[in-house]
């Protein structure tokens, strides 16, 4: 997944590439006004959340003005680099809700924003009265990876060898952590220590899906040279996106040829029906799809739900048509 920037609807499903707007209906009664909440998809290709992943504040003013969205409906995900965006929305009057609350200390804690962007979205993470560091049930060796306690994690794991199998209220392990903040001294130790390198959090994050996530190559090397499994099976209900679909979401070629190496399916879908050739052809990534072309990809194969990477509504580069023709 690429952690790159955005906002979505409040009722989005888990991932990065779709999203559930939230549309309120009014119907009229001979009694009191009956307001139904409900809910349908949004493709990320919709203005909406195009704008906000854009950090396109003027393009959302007007979405607001003419009634396509409303600043109550969103809620954060993805990455924290959109932080105007975010205090735009809230400035409207989108409430904080306890799912960007979330996000905004889990990322932070994954190192996927930096000092000014964790400053700038206090108003979220000081915009509830809890404390998330004490709800996440950190174990003594979470601390440790985490940096809240300074203890060392050799002297844990040799006093407490079945420290590396506990989890926090995520679901994650400590090589979970570890592996989401690149620290490859720590993820060796870990794995030394028999860590499993194919956990899955409550969400669908894998190990493997962490290491994608964190850009490190090296990270994403030591976790498949220990085990982890290329295509980790999640279950669907969790809408979790491939590994190697995050990867080519986020243009990182290494991590697609290092995938296809230890045997990444190149043909799977996301949760939207998309293979990854489509979304290296939606984000542009031209040299990811080189990669993928070379490795039997095929431009005429329809995903799930019926589409193909040349039809007109995939934004092709003209490059694409070059790589496509050149390898049929």
């Amino acid at each position: 997944m690429n952690t790159t920037c955005s906002l979505a609807s409040r009722f989005e499903v888990p991932h990065a590439t779709t999203a559930n707007h939230l549309l309120r209906v009014g119907l009229p009664t001979p009694g009191p006004s009956l307001q139904l909440t409900m809910q349908y998809e949004v493709p990320d290709t919709a203005d909406s959340i195009v704008f906000a992943t854009e950090g396109n504040v003027e393009g959302l003013k007007l979405l607001f003005t003419y009634g396509f969205a409303s600043p109550s409906d969103w809620a954060l995900y993805g990455g924290m680099h959109q932080f105007e965006t975010v205090r735009f929305l809230i400035s409207q009057g989108a409430p904080i809700d306890r799912e960007s609350y979330g996000h905004v200390w889990d990322f932070s804690f994954r190192l996927k924003c930096n000092d000014e962007e964790f400053k700038a979205l206090s108003c979220i993470r000081e915009g509830l009265d809890n404390d998330w560091i004490e709800d996440q049930n950190y174990q003594p060796v979470h601390k440790i990876v985490l940096h809240l306690s300074s203890e060392n994690l050799t002297a844990e794991l040799e006093k407490n060898p079945n420290a590396v199998h506990l989890k926090d209220a995520q679901g994650r392990t400590a090589l979970d952590w570890a592996t989401a903040r690149a620290q490859l001294t720590d993820m060796k130790v870990l794995i030394y220590h028999s860590s499993d390198v194919n956990n899955m959090d409550t969400t669908g994050r894998t190990t493997i899906l962490h290491a994608v996530d964190s850009h490190s190559y090296e990270a994403l090397q030591i976790v498949l040279a220990a085990g982890a499994i290329p295509d980790p099976i999640v279950p669907p209900n969790l809408f979790r996106s491939s590994p190697l679909t995050s990867a080519c979401f986020g243009g990182l070629a290494d991590m697609v040829r290092l995938l296809i190496k230890h045997g990444a399916n190149i043909r799977a879908c996301n949760p939207e029906g998309r293979t990854a050739l489509h979304t290296v052809a939606i984000k542009g990534h031209v040299e990811c799809a080189t990669i993928l072309l070379n490795h039997g990809a095929d431009l005429n194969e329809a995903s799930m739900n019926g589409r193909t990477p040349t039809l007109p509504e995939v934004p092709w580069p003209p490059e694409f048509w070059t790589l496509g023709y050149n390898n049929s």
